[in-house]
């Protein structure tokens, strides 16, 4: 397989994984900057670590204005908890619903993962 060939293979694959959190992720939480907000949360939680909105943001690469509005959608989804009116200095957490569709999408990423790698050291 050429370098193209692989380049064309990992593209695929990203594409699955993200079409496999629609799984378990309402559709307002599957723009990157929604996920990454996601996944900046889930990782804090996992460190114990209480984080704010601006926090979250800056962890998340996501600008203020942009930020505080996906903070109100993915409260609003039941998915972040504390302030659901955009405050940025609020701190703020997965709920459970959260933390529970964060990581079956870790899980179902982690399955297609090693199944690719399966076949591709059988190959």
């Amino acid at each position: 397989m050429n370098r193209h060939d692989e380049a064309t293979a990992l593209a695929r694959s990203v594409f699955e994984l993200r079409r496999m959190r629609a799984d378990h992720l309402p559709q307002a939480a599957l723009s990157e900057t929604a996920w990454n907000i996601l996944l900046a949360l889930f990782v804090a939680d996992a460190d114990g670590r209480r984080m704010t909105g601006r926090d979250v943001l800056e962890v998340a690469e996501a600008p203020p204005s942009a930020g505080s509005r996906w903070i109100m959608v993915l409260h609003g989804e039941d998915l972040v908890n504390g302030d659901g009116q955009g405050n940025l200095d609020d701190v703020i957490g997965l709920t459970a619903k959260g933390i529970s569709a964060v990581e079956a999408c870790m899980v179902d990423a982690q399955k297609f993962l090693q199944a690719r790698l399966s076949r591709s050291a059988a190959n």
